[in-house]
């Protein structure tokens, strides 16, 4: 009953959007001699889209909510993960053949296209605009929104892209090491008043996890990600009002799930951190 009537209530007025705000920021991180260990929380079946990519969390009216890229349906569907029910859907823009990356600020939201170089973004209700993406070019992917800055972030095959939302200028893009080709997975979360990145690939059963220094990124860990029986890793989301994360994935069995991940960092020795900075040496 309560998903209906919020469900009737968003198609009345159209979703209101409560971005979380912190008393505190972030400040940039430094390398740090951390482990992240990853566990199963719930999942939801996503039977009724064709396909899945980029994901989003935000707060839509005190709900949890991610927004979930199908480019075979050619929309965003906005799914109450408390419940499991899609509350809302939002027409991708026309422009865009191969959508991917989303993100919802405010009353606006931005969707980037995996083969072209545009970023598309609109308020809710209005008409699409684009412009020239900062630096990705094609294979554009997962993105965020750094929430305590105002920049998004964006992953794009071994990179990590910075940017203005509004097309102001080129982005900033660090490399994200020898392991990662297929980034398609960006999520930027605090992590014990740090903002950390969580990075996804394409077929790799790992999260990646970076800093974000004072000059530019640092890789801290890679944790196995605990769900199985899985082809294609599609995207990640951090739930900020739940403190965990929401990864998509496509199903050794056709279908499209979207799993929770909850997380918990502990410290490593100074072997051990000595053997990984050896390893991952930018």
């Amino acid at each position: 009953m309560i998903a209906f009537l919020l469900s009737a209530l968003l198609s009345m007025a159209g979703p209101q959007i409560q971005i979380n705000s912190r008393s505190e920021a972030p400040v940039p991180g430094h390398r740090s001699n951390a482990s992240v260990e990853l566990a199963t929380g719930i999942s939801w079946d996503l039977d009724f889209l064709t396909d899945a990519s980029g994901v989003d969390f935000a707060e839509v009216d005190g709900e949890p909510v991610v927004l979930i890229v199908s480019q075979g349906d050619h929309c965003i569907y906005w799914l109450n993960v408390r419940t499991g029910s899609v509350i809302d859907t939002t027409e991708a823009c026309s422009l865009s053949e191969n959508p991917w990356g989303v993100i919802l600020r405010d009353d606006s939201i931005w969707v980037n296209d995996w083969i072209d170089d545009q970023v598309y973004y609109k308020k809710l209700g209005e008409l699409w605009h684009g412009f020239e993406s900062p630096g990705a070019g094609i294979w554009q992917a997962g993105m965020d929104d750094e929430r305590w800055q105002g920049y998004f972030w964006m992953a794009s095959s071994s990179t990590a892209i910075r940017f203005d939302p509004y097309g102001g200028g080129g982005g900033s893009s660090w490399d994200l090491g020898p392991y990662l080709t297929e980034a398609e997975g960006i999520s930027c979360f605090n992590c014990q008043g740090h903002m950390w990145l969580a990075v996804t690939e394409l077929e790799t059963d790992y999260v990646f996890f970076y800093w974000w220094g004072s000059s530019g990124i640092e890789y801290v860990c890679q944790s196995y990600i605990p769900w199985i029986n899985w082809q294609y890793s599609k995207g990640i989301t951090y739930d900020y009002l739940g403190d965990s994360f929401w990864w998509i994935c496509k199903h050794d069995n056709g279908q499209y799930y979207l799993c929770e991940m909850e997380y918990e960092v502990t410290a490593l020795s100074g072997s051990t951190w000595g053997e990984i900075k050896a390893v991952w040496s930018f």
